[in-house]
């Protein structure tokens, strides 16, 4: 959670919470594109944990006044992200691979789409957030409300790249 504070009289006051959520909460609903008034159905733990902290600070909101905003961030990219991290987006773990002629690995058939959101986005997001004059507890989706599919995706970083490189799709089945 990022906090916007001043200090009076060598006091800490919070005017403002921003709340940094993921789309993650919506779980496996497949109406597109996600829209703020739906229900949460989140499926892992981190997701409820999200979702935990949104409710936390709908709470604070009612209980105690703090003003909150929720915001909730779908998949993030940018320059500078680690490829090698563990939670390092999509989009540079596929870049470096496919820069280093290495096939990147799609779980499905990559019919499956994001909503892939610029940094930048993120950022001006987060700037309404603190600087404007919303509902204490407001839920705002930092979204494009596009959708790219993930062969799509591989298809336009070769064109980049100047590659042709297929990806390897594993298609899982669930056992029940």
């Amino acid at each position: 959670m990022e906090y916007h504070s001043f200090i009076n009289r060598h006091e800490w006051y919070i005017i403002n919470l921003s709340n940094a959520s993921s789309f993650f909460v919506y779980g496996d609903n497949p109406e597109l594109p996600k829209r703020e008034d739906m229900l949460p159905n989140p499926l892992s733990p981190y997701a409820v944990a999200k979702l935990a902290g949104e409710k936390y600070c709908q709470v604070f909101s009612k209980l105690y006044g703090l003003e909150t905003v929720i915001l909730r961030y779908f998949n993030v990219f940018g320059p500078r992200q680690d490829p090698n991290s563990q939670y390092s987006a999509v989009i540079p773990k596929f870049i470096k691979l496919m820069n280093n002629n290495q096939r990147p690995t799609i779980y499905g058939d990559g019919t499956q789409s994001r909503d892939f959101t610029y940094v930048s986005n993120v950022v001006e997001g987060n700037l309404i957030a603190a600087t404007k004059d919303v509902e204490s507890g407001l839920v705002m989706n930092c979204a494009t409300h596009g959708q790219i599919t993930l062969n799509e995706l591989v298809k336009q970083i070769n064109f980049l790249l100047s590659k042709n490189i297929e990806p390897i799709c594993l298609l899982i089945s669930y056992v029940h």
